[in-house]
């Protein structure tokens, strides 16, 4: 749902902040979220990667980061994130 797919905008909401894609999918993540350049810069690129382990989640473009931490001290909500599909299929972690 992710690999393959190109980030169409991001966005801070209030406390957390949400990509947009192309194919009309959203994420919002609401732990803290640390990009490897400003966020803005981020549209048009395709996600290549995404690396989960126990600490945080990394979405990887062909030259950005975007990492969500999973840390408990880290969570600003009962989730770490939600995801809903093209299909409006949602996510929720």
């Amino acid at each position: 749902m992710l690999i393959g797919n190109t980030i169409a905008k991001v966005s801070p909401i209030e406390d957390y902040m949400q990509i947009y894609f192309i194919d009309g999918s959203i994420l919002n993540l609401y732990n803290n979220v640390t990009f490897s350049h400003q966020y803005q810069q981020y549209v048009n690129e395709i996600v290549k990667e995404l690396i989960i382990t126990n600490i945080s989640i990394c979405i990887k473009t062909s030259n950005k980061n975007i990492i969500m931490s999973l840390k408990e001290e880290d969570y600003s909500a009962p989730e770490a994130f939600a995801f809903c599909s093209k299909n409006e299929d949602w996510i929720v972690v």
